[in-house]
């Protein structure tokens, strides 16, 4: 599907962090599509009532050439739980390789949900979890390596 880049370009870290980014919160109706923004949206796993003040953003980078793009993020009532950051990243690295994109590792800071998610990750079965794919904790290390 991306055929436009070179092999070199569709190598990708994913890198997320689910603290930086604090929303204001507050409750507003969507008249184009016709719904109420600003509750919890974890996409797939569900919404909830409850208002959101941050954002998980899922950011894939280049590993061998420098550019980045987010690739989603969610709307989330504080920190999202390990349980629901592991499923978020065990759906959206399939979903970049079937895209033709190589993804070579996640990366992420020690926050306490991240090392919980990434620990649940390199516990789960072969089957489970994203074939070739490392996971860091440790943003800085990873990003500057590259």
């Amino acid at each position: 599907m991306l055929h436009h880049l070179q092999p070199s370009e569709v190598i990708m870290i994913i890198v997320w962090d689910d603290d930086e980014v604090k929303l204001t919160r507050g409750v507003h109706y969507g008249s184009s599509n016709q719904i109420i923004i600003g509750y919890e949206d974890l996409g797939d796993i569900g919404q909830s009532l409850r208002q959101a003040d941050h954002a998980l953003v899922l950011v894939a980078r280049g590993a061998r050439k420098r550019y980045k793009q987010p690739i989603a993020y969610y709307f989330t009532k504080g920190t999202v739980s390990s349980e629901h950051l592991k499923q978020i990243i065990v759906t959206a690295v399939p979903q970049l390789e079937n895209m033709g994109l190589h993804i070579l590792a996640t990366v992420c800071d020690q926050g306490p949900t991240n090392v919980g998610a990434t620990n649940q990750l390199c516990n789960e079965t072969v089957n489970d979890t994203p074939s070739g794919t490392f996971f860091v904790v440790d943003e800085e290390f990873v990003v500057n390596s590259v």
